[in-house]
């Protein structure tokens, strides 16, 4: 049997401080309990969960299972499917998150290290998902990349995505389809308010939107 990640979650990325008010728990013992399924143990014991209270503000997100111990956490957002064993995400809003972060973000000043990172996605209908949404950036984030920063202390940088994997409603004229944004280098170059960073480093800053087929 294959077991996929069935994603539906509405990522869209946020800084924000705000707590998350979110509590688990599973009436009936209806809903799987991700650490109780052995094919999920890998993931699981890399990663803590970052999620959101969908009742909350905008940017509220809370981090749980820092010690990897996932036991009794789940919730109608947070759950495996009993009868597909489909690890499940779900959340509505935008600047909201429910996202597996794995712990231990790659290093960037290596030139020899290579990492790979392998999953199987099952995408459920982005546009039935957004169908009812009125926000003005129209997309779902399915994947992100961070990186450590420039050395093994993580100097200079906070993580923050080198990749991210988007469905966008609109972009270009091009209706309802992923996009692949790269960032070339590991610098930020935004620093408080949204004000650039003027270093050589910034400077050369570029993106790459690559629609993906």
């Amino acid at each position: 049997m294959k077991h996929q990640l069935i994603v539906t979650s509405l990522l869209l990325a946020a800084s924000s401080v705000a707590s998350a008010n979110v509590q688990f728990s599973n009436p009936g013992d209806e809903l799987g309990e991700p650490s109780k399924y052995q094919q999920y143990e890998n993931i699981l014991s890399a990663s803590e969960l970052q999620i959101s209270d969908p009742e909350g503000k905008k940017g509220n997100k809370e981090y749980f299972a820092l010690d990897n111990d996932y036991a009794g956490i789940v919730n109608s957002n947070f759950y495996v499917n009993k009868s597909t064993e489909a690890l499940v995400f779900t959340m509505k809003n935008d600047h909201l998150r429910n996202e597996l972060r794995v712990q231990k973000n790659f290093r960037t000043d290596l030139p020899s290290e290579f990492y790979k990172l392998s999953s199987e996605v099952e995408i459920i209908n982005p546009e039935e998902s957004m169908k009812d949404s009125d926000s003005k950036q129209d997309e779902i984030t399915f994947l992100q990349v961070h990186n450590k920063g420039l050395d093994d202390l993580g100097t200079h940088n906070v993580p923050h995505p080198l990749l991210r994997v988007v469905w966008k409603r609109d972009k270009d004229g091009i209706q309802g389809h992923f996009w692949a944004i790269v960032k070339n280098n590991a610098v930020i170059c935004k620093g408080t308010f949204g004000k650039k960073i003027k270093t050589k480093k910034c400077a050369s800053l570029k993106w790459r939107i690559l629609k993906l087929t």
